[in-house]
């Protein structure tokens, strides 16, 4: 119990590290979005880039690799 106590204490109190995470998911939507990637909407640090098509899952593959 001590143990997430003090992780919930952490996370409340981490503005600066929240703040900074949320200018990089928008600079990395911005990013994407100008390079013509087709991104879910929404403003949390998890940006879905979407592959649609029956050759979305190859696309994707192509590009992680």
């Amino acid at each position: 119990v001590a143990g997430s106590l003090k992780a919930l204490e952490i996370a409340r109190d981490a503005a600066e590290p929240r703040q900074t995470l949320l200018r990089n998911s928008e600079l990395f939507r911005s990013l994407m979005t100008e390079a013509g990637f087709d991104l879910l909407e929404g403003s949390h640090p998890i940006v879905p880039v979407m592959f649609p098509g029956d050759d979305g899952a190859r696309q994707a593959g192509q590009i992680a690799d």
